[in-house]
């Protein structure tokens, strides 16, 4: 795996990242092309016939007034606009993101601190179909059988509310409540509704 990321912070409350990452399975042998800093990976491997996994990511965060801090992450695994805009359902179209919130010093008191967060990524997200002899998978964006992104790998709805409380520097308070809507098992990728219209079931 090879991966590059860019950030850029334009002013105090703005902060911008770019993410590219391509996993790639060669026999005996690294993939030198993947070597070069500059050009996109996604140009490579289409350069090399897309026998590859590759990921582009982008993160935003924001802060609107003092206190507060608004951030989200976007992340394209495949995509395309004339299937995702058709509303059939077609599962190469993979994508995650990420929204939240965060609020600092709650009520005026120090270190008291709220965050509310929503991620999702819809079913096949990560995945590749690449195989070697024995079947194993490759080329997932994974590492020992075990998701590199987030721990329920793909195909769920999550949302997170936690509290947080410094009283001192020694002492964290926190309470978290997470609830989260997923359809994988341990042997299929059963697979829910699409990510557009689970998001208003999951908010009720």
């Amino acid at each position: 795996m090879v991966a590059n990321y860019l950030h850029f912070k334009p002013s105090s409350r703005i902060s911008i990242g770019v993410y590219e990452a391509v996993v790639f399975s060669r026999n005996n042998q690294f993939e030198i092309q993947y070597l070069n800093p500059v050009t996109l990976y996604r140009t490579i491997e289409q350069f090399l016939d897309s026998p590859d996994n590759v990921l582009i990511g982008l993160n935003l965060s924001y802060i609107p007034v003092d206190g507060t801090k608004s951030y989200g992450q976007l992340m394209l695994d495949e995509f395309r606009s004339d299937q995702i805009f058709a509303g059939n359902g077609w599962w190469r179209n993979k994508i995650a993101y990420q929204l939240g919130v965060k609020h600092y010093d709650l009520f005026n008191i120090y270190r008291l601190d709220l965050q509310l967060e929503f991620n999702t990524a819809i079913p096949y997200t990560y995945s590749q179909r690449v195989a070697d002899e024995t079947g194993n998978v490759l080329t997932s964006y994974s590492y020992f059988n075990q998701a590199l992104a987030h721990p329920l790998g793909a195909n769920f709805n999550e949302i997170i509310f936690e509290i947080t409380y410094h009283p001192s520097s020694d002492v964290k308070l926190s309470t978290r409540i997470l609830t989260s809507n997923y359809g994988d098992s341990t042997t299929e990728n059963i697979g829910i509704e699409r990510v557009l219209r689970t998001i208003p079931r999951v908010l009720r």
